[in-house]
């Protein structure tokens, strides 16, 4: 696992993320996996989704980020269709 700090809230904490989701991103953001560059890139990407959603009691941090990048990765159509269904829209 790959560990990253972050802020939320007021409260600083550690969540780790699969290897592979990280240098997959860190591929998406353009930065060569497994470099400094890539962990600050990957870093300030989730720091900047928990930002975006604002809830700084948010339980399972690590679980959601992960959620966060597997959603980043999958190509948009299917991004779109899963957050319609999440809500209800497709039967």
């Amino acid at each position: 696992m790959k560990r990253y700090h972050i802020r939320l809230g007021k409260s600083r904490t550690t969540i780790s993320l699969s290897p592979i989701l990280c240098d997959l991103l860190s591929l998406k953001l353009g930065t060569e996996p497994g470099t400094p560059e890539a962990h600050g890139t990957v870093g300030k990407w989730l720091q900047a989704q928990l930002d975006k959603h604002g809830d700084p009691g948010r339980a399972r941090v690590s679980q959601w980020l992960a959620e966060q990048v597997v959603l980043c990765l999958v190509d948009k159509e299917l991004s779109r269709q899963y957050d319609e269904w999440v809500l209800g829209g497709i039967e």
